[in-house]
């Protein structure tokens, strides 16, 4: 079994999907702050005329654009650490953010709206009401 322990308010959290993987030791944490630095789209961006509500970034040199997602109504985002093991494969997970949305990022253009990584949370969150409701 596991538990799942939160402070009353869990502090708010910036998580972005990024399309690529950053490879650091488990122990650590990296830094991706010190070179990843999200800004609005500038005017002068070919794709500037769609752009509302998009941002730009660069990550190693590649372009990346931006869109927030929110989580589907009626749920909350939390982002689980690990506290506890137990024996039998359960354990405690601490709560050490919330967050209601998260900015999905693509290579040189945004993800399309009601589409990518917020389509495919909207679909699992369907999904487990379907089978949890019952």
């Amino acid at each position: 079994m596991v538990t799942i322990t939160s402070p009353p308010f869990p502090p708010p959290v910036v998580l972005h999907s990024l399309p690529c993987s950053i490879a650091c030791p488990p122990s650590s944490r990296a830094s991706v702050a010190a070179y990843f630095k999200p800004a609005p789209m500038p005017p002068s961006h070919p794709h500037y005329k769609r752009a509302e509500g998009l941002r730009v970034a660069q990550l190693r040199g590649r372009a990346l654009c931006g869109r927030t997602c929110p989580v589907p109504s009626g749920t909350v985002g939390l982002v689980l650490g690990p506290s506890t093991a137990g024996d039998d494969g359960g354990g405690e997970l601490r709560v050490e953010g919330g967050f209601g949305g998260f900015e999905a990022w693509g290579h040189d253009y945004a993800p399309p709206e009601g589409g990518g990584a917020g389509r495919v949370l909207e679909e699992w969150v369907e999904m487990a009401r379907a089978i949890h409701d019952e």
